[in-house]
């Protein structure tokens, strides 16, 4: 089980260096080629603050939330929310 612990950490690191790098394609070798939207297994909470390019106010900023379902060491399903406090629950 510890195993899988670290698996998991290592994989939300390189979830998040890609998210950050806007790295599309490292984000994609993290996909499974059949990922959906709407697996149960292992799950890994993104947070992601969009900003618009044009948009030089604090109002061009949104927040979203992405529960990402790992099997097998790849993202299989991946869930939008607009806010934290509902995506969490989903987490179980």
């Amino acid at each position: 089980m510890a195993t899988d612990l670290v698996h998991m950490e290592q994989l939300a690191g390189h979830v998040q260096a890609a998210l950050q790098t806007a790295d599309l394609t490292g984000y994609r070798e993290l996909l499974d080629p059949n990922v959906t939207w709407g697996a149960r297994d292992d799950k890994i909470l993104v947070g992601l603050s969009i900003f618009e390019e044009a948009s030089s106010r604090s109002s061009g900023e949104a927040n979203r939330w992405q529960i990402l379902t790992v099997r097998s060491g790849l993202i299989v399903d991946i869930r939008g929310f607009e806010g934290r406090d509902t995506a969490v629950p989903r987490l179980v």
